[in-house]
């Protein structure tokens, strides 16, 4: 980059260089930036922990690693470094070492939410856990997490009167985001002028897609930057009757937010994997099946499930449309099978199914895609679990992620069948393959996350698609890809998909307007 070394005032120009060079994807820019901010205050926590996250974009999570350690020996904030190491642990799929290393953190430092979050996501990445353990440990979190920022009584509603209904959505990921392409639809279907929509914008990611969902609202806030009591009295000014959570716990989100309740009612939706634990939500929205009457669990958060049967999500690709391709068997002679689920959710039980069904059919290859499989260790502990239970290397395709969404798209093109990981399932790369026209095969669970494969693919008319367990899927699944011409016709099932989609949005936002309407008027009990 050729700074110049100059004054310890330059310190926060770095940090802002570094910062502003990470938003363009110049990672170079920003390693040179952080390194220099780490020479003008060398026990600063900060600079180094932003030079970790260039490491980890640019695939050198071992160098990351080095990173952590040495953040552990600083006075400021030791505990940021046994926090950045838990999430590489989890992206390595070593769920065991993400969450030592996350309770270390929280016993370094009681107060730190970041080591909270971070627990609390490795425990979803658990394939033994039941949805009762889950719910146990989100009233945990709950209550710890009052201990950090004690909860304020709830804001009484302003009175609707004549006034519309005010209604916001706060979230980090108003950009390139999965979260995105099921929120943009049911945006754009919203009601203009009978409820008012405010969004807040968190975190520091902006890009083209920030300006188009920006227009979809009446009131825009851009929140980055800003702790937790300052997002909550920017909100809180604006009155609102409903404020919608869409992160939960992932990414830059900031739960902390809602514990300083800026909003009467507060609702989360969309974003996270079953119970939140976040101190301040009062309800979760979900479906009938992803949450099927009677397993509800007192986690603080009364749970609203929509109730047409069409699911709670919409979909939509945007601007990332491909042409179908057609099934590659044809012309390779061949199944193949893919996933492009993130590596936590691939775990022992996962491992076992899907090399039985490597094994069941001799002929067949797998393709596997994800942003771990671009780090060697990773990569080489994947292509052992599948040794090991009898699978050679050469019938694996394990692939690094891919920048472009629409190579994304074009590389189901590849595959003809996509599996989905259980007990944790995919939920945008569902959508993404039925998208493309590919069929996938789920496995019901007993948890939220573990049910979301069953309320996507019965929504699209995949209800055959779901197995009861993993045995299931291993006995029966190999009989019906003997007559690959059998599956479904991959255009047919694009078309559907999408045509689906796009009558599912004005419907679901009807009834969610209904469902914030009723929430703010109490007439749903808590």
């Amino acid at each position: 980059m050729g700074m110049k070394l100059g004054p310890p005032d330059d310190y926060a120009h770095c940090l802002q260089q570094g910062e502003s060079s990470l938003k363009s994807l110049d990672w170079a820019q920003a390693r040179a930036a952080f390194t220099y901010a780490t020479k003008l205050r060398p026990k600063e926590a900060i600079p180094w922990m932003r030079l970790a996250v260039v490491a980890r974009v640019m695939g050198d999570w071992d160098q990351a690693f080095k990173i952590y350690q040495h953040v552990r020996s600083l006075p400021t904030d030791p505990a940021a470094g046994l926090v950045g190491a838990a999430s590489l642990w989890l992206l390595r799929g070593l769920r065991d070492e993400a969450q030592a290393a996350a309770e270390a953190a929280m016993e370094l430092q009681p107060q730190s939410l970041a080591a909270l979050n971070t627990w609390f996501l490795a425990l979803q990445y658990q394939p033994e856990l039941t949805a009762g353990q889950l719910a146990d440990a989100a009233r945990w979190v709950r209550d710890r997490g009052g201990e950090i920022t004690p909860a304020r009584a709830a804001r009484v509603a302003p009175g609707l009167g004549a006034r519309p209904l005010r209604v916001g959505y706060v979230s980090p990921d108003f950009c390139q985001h999965s979260v995105l392409w099921f929120f943009n639809p049911l945006l754009r279907a919203h009601r203009r002028g009978e409820i008012t929509w405010y969004g807040y914008a968190l975190g520091s990611r902006r890009d083209g897609y920030t300006e188009k969902i920006r227009a979809g609202f009446d009131h825009w806030r851009d929140l980055g930057g800003l702790d937790d009591p300052a997002c909550a009295a920017r909100i809180a000014a604006d009155k609102l009757d409903v404020l919608v959570d869409l992160a939960g716990r992932f990414g830059e989100a900031q739960p902390g937010i809602f514990a300083w309740r800026p909003a009467p009612v507060q609702i989360h939706y969309l974003g996270f994997c079953g119970p939140t634990g976040v101190r301040g939500l009062d309800y979760r929205i979900t479906d009938i099946l992803a949450d099927p009457p009677g397993t509800d669990e007192a986690t603080g958060e009364t749970i609203v499930r929509l109730a047409d049967g069409g699911g709670f999500h919409v979909f939509d690709a945007i601007d990332a449309t491909l042409p179908v391709a057609p099934p590659p068997w044809r012309e390779r002679g061949h199944i193949t099978f893919g996933s492009f689920n993130n590596y936590p959710k691939l775990n022992s039980c996962v491992f076992d199914a899907w090399a039985a069904l490597l094994r069941a059919i001799p002929t067949s290859r797998l393709v596997l895609r994800c942003e771990s499989l671009g780090d060697a260790f990773t990569r080489e502990a994947c292509a052992h679990a599948f040794v090991e239970r009898g699978v050679a290397v050469a019938r694996l395709d394990l692939r690094p992620p891919v920048p472009k969404r629409e190579t994304h798209f074009a590389q189901y093109g590849e595959i003809d069948v996509a599996l989905d990981p259980f007990p944790y399932n995919g939920v945008t790369t569902t959508c993404d393959a039925l998208w493309q026209g590919v069929p996938v095969a789920t496995v019901r669970g007993q948890r939220h996350s573990g049910r979301i494969g069953e309320s996507l693919l019965t929504a699209a008319g995949l209800s055959d698609w779901i197995y009861a367990s993993p045995e299931e899927l291993v006995a029966k699944f190999p009989e019906r890809l003997a007559l690959p011409e059998t599956l479904p016709d991959r255009a047919a099932l694009a078309a559907r998909f999408r045509e689906n989609q796009s009558r599912r949005a004005p419907a679901l936002a009807r009834e969610l307007e209904k469902i914030y309407t009723q929430l703010a008027n109490g007439k749903i009990a808590r």
